[in-house]
């Protein structure tokens, strides 16, 4: 029976943001009692740790990331973290499934890549929404529903999160994005637009309630139900919010109380060794980390043999062979010499130390080395969620928004000491604490896109295709792309929603 359940709500998930709630109404509940709502959860969450099933064929059609391997994939691409001229040179063949969507991310414009996003994206918060409405309707103490709740609304605050970020209009508080937490409101629901400040509201009542519930986690069950968690991802909401149409003043002050709760559980990576037990693990196949030092969860996702087709980084050691994906001349040159992040392979053999970038002087070039190459027995996919490294940043990064220079340039160097660089001198504080998280987060999905685009960052690059000579292409502050185009599929659905300016 709890198969069935499953299953079912499996099925009743759909592409399109407003199919979850469009069902017809049935006078039997889906979920009967607390063990089949448990189960229900435990689905999803079991997919979060062990995703394959057999190849890089996912168990489950909803997934509590925001379509990770897209995100990853599409960021870096359209970011200014990697060199645009080399990177079509590459020869590494696993590269060559994500060379077909370069001409595309040139040009920041990777469409079936924002559809990717929106689907999932809304597919975990309707899985969610429908297990908090059968919730309801099952008798049992409040704090045994806690346990799931709390599971179902983190989950399901991550994806909204997302979903915001990707596709909201930054400076225009209008364009937000279409959102429906009752899967029983389908008459009601008329899918347009909530504002930015709408939405994150909804965010931050929601995860305040959370924090307000008084049933414990369970060992073995609780992912997402933790309370430091909830902490950084208020952290991570306020510190975005901070700079869009929807901040207030009071934004950043918030974001330096979540961040050091979180700072209270977990602390700053100071020698590589520690970055590399955090980023790779040799024989660490499909599971999860939830007592890392430096971030509250750590996944590690791969196979027994072979090569993952979702590892995209290469061998940055051997050349031409497998070579990694070089970094901007720009971004390699901010790393000094000293920095626990950067390696130079002065002589053959590599043995990978944790290091983000290595410098290659056989090729004159630096790749990202951050996710090591090991053909066999090894992770070939690692997401680490809600770093203390970004907390420090968050809260630094507060405090010169602030224009409170002095406990700003405090943490500043505090996390300059860790990495064992030189201290802050001069310049822009807000500039410089934005030049520590593009270092520190370089791979790392979406991390360096979204600070481009609540900063207003402006860049050009160029790319030749076939030889025929540089095209070159520009990014301006306030472009349009920088709002994700909604699937057309949705719009031809969704009557109430339009689509994002320029598009």
């Amino acid at each position: 029976m709890k198969k069935l359940i499953i299953y079912f709500l499996v099925g009743m998930i759909s592409t399109s943001c407003t199919d979850w709630v469009d069902v017809d109404p049935v006078n039997e509940r889906v979920i009967k009692d607390m063990e089949g709502a448990k189960s229900a959860m435990a689905l999803f969450l079991s997919s979060s740790v062990d995703p394959i099933r057999s190849g890089d064929v996912r168990k489950s059609k909803v997934e509590f990331l925001p379509a990770f391997n897209t995100t990853q994939q599409l960021c870096m691409l359209q970011s200014d973290e990697v060199d645009s001229d080399l990177l079509p040179a590459m020869s590494y063949i696993v590269w060559s499934r994500y060379l077909q969507v370069f001409p595309q991310t040139i040009q920041w414009a990777h469409i079936s890549g924002h559809k990717i996003i929106w689907e999932q994206c809304y597919d975990a918060i309707g899985y969610c929404n429908q297990i908090l409405t059968e919730l309801k309707y099952i008798e049992a103490p409040e704090k045994e529903k806690q346990l799931i709740k709390g599971e179902a609304k983190v989950i399901r605050a991550i994806n909204i999160f997302k979903v915001l970020q990707f596709f909201c209009v930054y400076d225009q508080d209008e364009y937000g994005i279409p959102l429906n937490l009752d899967s029983e409101n389908v008459v009601e629901y008329a899918g347009a637009r909530k504002s930015q400040t709408e939405v994150y509201q909804i965010l931050i009542d929601e995860l305040n309630e959370v924090l307000g519930y008084t049933a414990e986690k369970e060992y073995g069950y609780s992912i997402f139900y933790d309370k430091t968690i909830v902490h950084a991802l208020l952290a991570q909401i306020y510190n975005f919010k901070g700079l869009s149409a929807a901040g207030q003043s009071d934004d950043w002050n918030h974001s330096i109380t979540h961040a050091s709760m979180v700072l209270d559980k977990i602390s700053l990576v100071t020698n590589p060794a520690d970055y590399k037990s955090m980023f790779f693990q040799k024989e660490a196949v499909n599971i999860l980390d939830q007592n890392n030092k430096h971030a509250l969860l750590v996944f590690y996702w791969g196979r027994k043999s072979g090569i993952s087709r979702n590892n995209m980084w290469g061998d940055p050691k051997s050349g031409a062979a497998n070579n990694g994906i070089p970094v901007s001349q720009e971004l390699a040159s901010l790393y000094e010499e000293d920095d626990i992040r950067y390696y130079k392979l002065d002589s053959p053999p590599y043995e990978y130390n944790g290091a983000f970038v290595m410098h290659n002087p056989a090729y004159n070039r630096t790749f990202v080395s951050k996710y090591p190459y090991e053909r066999l027995l090894s992770n070939h996919e690692t997401y680490a969620m809600f770093r203390a490294e970004e907390m420090h940043l968050i809260i630094a990064e507060a405090y010169a928004r602030m224009d409170m220079n002095t406990e700003a340039k405090q943490w500043l160097d505090t996390f300059k000491v860790a990495k064992n660089t030189s201290f802050y001198s001069s310049g822009d504080l807000k500039e410089e604490v934005v030049h520590e998280r593009r270092k520190e987060f370089i791979g790392e999905h979406e991390v360096r896109w979204l600070d481009m685009k609540r900063t207003g960052f402006s860049f050009s690059r160029n790319y030749n295709p076939g030889n025929a000579g540089d095209i070159s292409y520009e990014l301006k502050a306030d472009d349009y792309r920088y709002a994700f185009r909604i699937p057309d599929n949705e719009l031809s659905y969704n009557k109430s929603l339009t689509q994002n300016p320029k598009w």
